[in-house]
């Protein structure tokens, strides 16, 4: 026998394996390339729950507030005091609990927080939870069997109708549909009894509360209380209630449902094959944002919601978490080989969170009134419509718009905070504008080193010495924070990434939201955001800057002869850099190989 016959006769149970993949992939694309979504999909429509001045976090609120005009804020800048404030929201809750996300990660922290909501349920309390379809691939049986709890229900927005099973077999079948599928819900929303919310950045996983090892984000989320409320709430109807959501039962395989009671959580237990993407496909490791626009209609929405949908009347929420249901895999194994993981990278393993320490867990412990800061505020959600494909935002009726009209008020300073920046031709002119005018601009982004998505970078490099020239004031975030942020958390050894969506104006106006400042912001995704007139909260957004801008940015400046510099520190002991900070030269290669050929439109 050759050398060839015995390589070759090795590697037959390896071919044969990657054969079977290959057919199954091809009967799977084969039965997929004239899909489309199910017709005459069964809806049971559902508003937020009426009832919200008589439950408990109601009553709260109620005895909180100084004026039944005005919402209560508090913001939420620490991944940790986030992750806390969901599962407080989850525990507290008696009557209904409203999610909206564009990302649900497979992750610890994804599972603790849905198996309070899940425990929530038990006590009777209804659940409705819109996800995103675009990092679903792989989720659909977990998704299933988590809507089978009778309190439970689960939709899917805007989704892919064939190849569920991967992201790759997934775009293959909407290839002549792919204008629709690239428009995206990037909402996020949590919302308890209707009487209490948190919103903003974040979306569900680890790297949004400072638990991956690897790669955080320091983002930013406000809890609202009041008026503002019933609006979120409002805008929640009009996107779970319309043709682009769809209940997961009418998309999933209904024999397929993950091993385990009904209304297990995703991610506990066996996952379905596909499931472990990074966190920018919705997957475990929580390191990436999943990164995505905003634009459409701005919806304005008010009223209390209709009839109400809210379960049997529960007990009130208690801290102490379900009991785990009977594991399906060795989880101990699994911890085990994560940490020899980290120990071999040398990083550090996420430190546990005691969700009772969070801001809005010891008031609701504490009794009284709510520490919040109470004032009039602007509830912006985009039309679910946006996703049409050959759907054009009405002219001045965005959010985007919005936020515009906010910053055009400016008088002396506008800070500007946003992972992704492409301010594009027109961007640029209105910027430069302001500045004419006398109002300063100061601008936080994330570095090459720092983004989660280079591709968007491409668009950001394209415009930096345009903004500069006009006297805009560029900072960019450092891959490693070099000082504790007390205000965001301790990033210990890992690496931070910006996804904060904020804009101060004068430092008397603030808007917080999901909204990212790009193109793609105006004519893509669906957002959410707020804004507030309050000097206190603004000042705190300005402090949240200051503090980022100090020893973990670089302050960009243009050379003698024109060249990019990128500077940190200050006077004789400040370091000057010509390259992108902490990059390799294969990095900055590539991004200027790209730079031709990307549509700025789509970033």
């Amino acid at each position: 026998m050759t050398a060839f016959a015995v390589s070759w006769g090795k590697a037959r149970p390896r071919t044969a394996s990657w054969l079977r993949w290959l057919a199954t992939v091809t009967l799977a694309l084969s039965a997929s390339a004239c899909a489309s979504l199910p017709q005459d999909v069964p809806r049971r429509p559902s508003t937020a729950f009426a009832g919200w001045a008589d439950t408990p976090l109601g009553q709260v609120v109620a005895r909180s507030t100084p004026d039944p005009a005005l919402s209560g804020f508090h913001l939420v800048s620490s991944g940790e005091e986030a992750y806390g404030t969901l599962i407080t929201l989850a525990d507290r809750a008696t009557r209904s609990l409203d999610l909206q996300y564009y990302i649900v990660a497979a992750d610890e922290s994804s599972r603790e927080i849905l198996r309070r909501v899940r425990a929530a349920a038990e006590r009777g309390v209804h659940v409705r939870l819109l996800v995103d379809d675009l990092h679903s691939d792989g989720k659909d049986p977990a998704f299933l069997r988590f809507a089978r709890h009778p309190n439970i229900e689960v939709r899917y927005f805007n989704p892919f109708p064939a190849g569920r099973f991967s992201k790759l077999t997934r775009f293959i079948s909407v290839v002549g549909d792919a204008r629709r599928v690239n428009r995206r819900m990037h909402n996020k929303v949590f919302i308890a009894d209707n009487a209490m919310a948190m919103t903003g950045g974040r979306n569900i996983g680890n790297a949004y509360f400072l638990r991956a090892p690897d790669t955080n984000f320091v983002d930013l989320d406000v809890v609202v209380a009041g008026p503002a409320v019933r609006r979120l709430s409002a805008g929640f109807d009009e996107y779970w209630n319309s043709q682009y959501a769809y209940p997961v039962e009418a998309l999933a395989n209904p024999n397929e449902a993950a091993p385990g009671p009904a209304g297990t959580p995703p991610g506990s237990g066996v996952q379905a094959a596909g499931n472990r993407e990074t966190e920018g496909a919705g997957g475990s490791s929580g390191s990436g944002s999943g990164r995505s626009g905003v634009g459409g209609s701005a919806s304005g929405a008010s009223g209390s919601g209709g009839s109400g949908s809210g379960g049997s009347t529960g007990s009130s929420g208690s801290s102490s978490p379900p009991a785990p249901e009977q594991a399906l895999v060795d989880e101990a194994a699994q911890r085990e080989a994560e940490q020899k993981r980290l120990e071999a990278s040398g990083m550090t393993a996420p430190q546990k969170i005691d969700p009772n320490k969070s801001f809005l867990a010891r008031e609701l412990i504490r009794g009284g009134k709510l520490n919040f800061e109470w004032a009039r505020a602007s509830v912006l959600v985009d039309n679910p419509a946006k996703v049409e494909p050959d759907k054009l935002p009405d002219s001045d009726d965005t959010l985007a718009d919005e936020v515009a009209r906010m910053m055009n008020e400016a008088r002396q300073e506008i800070i500007i905070i946003s992972p992704y920046l492409v301010p594009g031709k027109r961007g640029v002119e209105w910027l430069t504008g302001l500045a004419r005018r006398g109002v300063k601009i100061r601008v936080l982004t994330n570095s090459l080193a720092a983004t989660d998505s280079p591709i968007v970078h491409v668009g950001y490099k394209r415009y930096r010495k345009e903004l500069l020239r006009a006297g805009v004031e560029l900072h960019e975030l450092k891959s490693r924070l070099h000082r504790q942020q007390r205000a965001v958390g301790d990033f210990k050894s890992s690496q931070a990434s910006l996804h904060v969506k904020a804009a101060v104006v004068d430092r008397t106006t603030l808007f917080v939201g999901s909204m990212n400042f790009d193109p793609r912001s105006i004519t893509q995704n669906t957002e959410t955001g707020i804004i507030v007139r309050n000097e206190r909260l603004a000042g705190q957004v300005a402090q949240l800057f200051t503090g980022a801008i100090g020893v973990n940015s670089w302050r960009l400046r243009l050379s003698e002869d024109d060249k990019l510099q990128w500077v940190d520190g200050q006077g004789k002991q400040a370091v000057v850099l010509d390259t992108e900070p902490d990059t390799t030269w294969s990095q900055r290669f590539w991004i200027d190989v790209l730079t031709p050929f990307t549509p700025e439109e789509l970033l």
